[in-house]
């Protein structure tokens, strides 16, 4: 990592040598074994188009290291706050499989390119959706996970018809995502082929209500009607609410669409999102089908 990105990082964050002794650190500079770990990841990562794109451009991300752990467990995970980076929680990574953390890797890194500043459920979508395409690449280059992912989408597979079949009508389909990075691309492949908008309700159901996302469409409307300059806003306090113009939306519409006046509005959020529900959605089937046909 450049050193420059190192300097603007550590001038945005407090680290664990220039605190006081009453206050913890939330991060501080990677030590020369994490970063020699994380730059060999990084190589593995660079035997994929998908990973040596992602690795170009996060290449000014400043990396930093997680000193109490970061939410769900995570061994990486992009941050905005206290400034924009990523951190990474090193001592998940012994207790991780090489597959899972390039997996985690692919996901957090495909966010850190979007850099998307509001907390959206179409980042999310679209960043599992890379991880998905260099999971297949990945599979083309190495016979070994190629077996391991054909077995385990093979698995999702049967899972979801045998839950189907066996749940009543009306009842949750699909079912709540497994645990692991592995299993839950597995779990999202077989989903995708059933098709793409079954992959994006999964994910929109299992993953923004904590923390809230906000849904492009909800953002788009509402920035249409009221911004950018958002008069006349009323917090209903003690609740998740907030009054404009007499009706009652999420306050989180309105903190994500405040965020992007200065940065020129949805025009970035669009053009970092690409059509990614469009053609590389259509492509994504066609590899699943082609890599992981259920024709013997």
């Amino acid at each position: 990592m450049p050193l420059a990105a190192l300097v603007v990082l550590a001038a945005g964050m407090s680290f664990a040598g220039e605190a006081p002794a009453s206050i913890r650190p939330t991060f501080e500079a990677l030590r020369t074994p994490e970063l020699k770990e994380i730059s060999r990841l990084e190589a593995r990562l660079a035997s994929t188009l998908t990973g040596r794109r992602l690795l170009a451009e996060t290449v000014e991300v400043p990396h930093s290291a997680s000193i109490a752990g970061l939410d769900n467990s995570a061994a990486v995970k992009y941050l905005r706050s206290p400034a924009v980076f990523l951190a990474f929680d090193p001592e998940r990574f012994a207790g991780a499989g090489e597959d899972e953390l390039e997996l985690a890797f692919v996901r957090e890194f495909a966010k850190a390119a979007m850099d998307i500043p509001v907390p959206l459920v179409e980042a999310e979508m679209a960043a599992i959706q890379t991880e998905l395409y260099f999971a297949l690449e990945k599979a083309d280059n190495e016979p070994a996970f190629a077996r391991k992912l054909a077995s385990a989408v093979k698995k999702r597979r049967e899972e979801l018809s045998q839950f189907q079949d066996a749940e009543p009508a009306g009842a949750l389909f699909p079912p709540p995502m497994p645990d692991g990075e592995f299993a839950r691309a597995a779990f999202f492949m077989a989903l995708f082929e059933r098709g793409p908008d079954l992959f994006y309700w999964t994910v929109q159901r299992d993953l923004a209500p904590s923390p809230p996302m906000v849904r492009l469409t909800d953002l788009e409307d509402f920035y249409g009607r009221f911004g950018p300059g958002f008069s006349g806003a009323r917090e209903s306090h003690g609740t998740p609410w907030v009054r404009m113009s007499g009706r009652r939306y999420p306050f989180a519409w309105l903190a994500s669409a405040r965020r992007l006046v200065d940065p020129g509005g949805l025009g970035p959020i669009h053009e970092a999102l690409g059509a990614f529900e469009e053609e590389p959605a259509r492509e994504l089937v066609r590899r699943i089908d082609k890599r992981l046909s259920r024709r013997p």
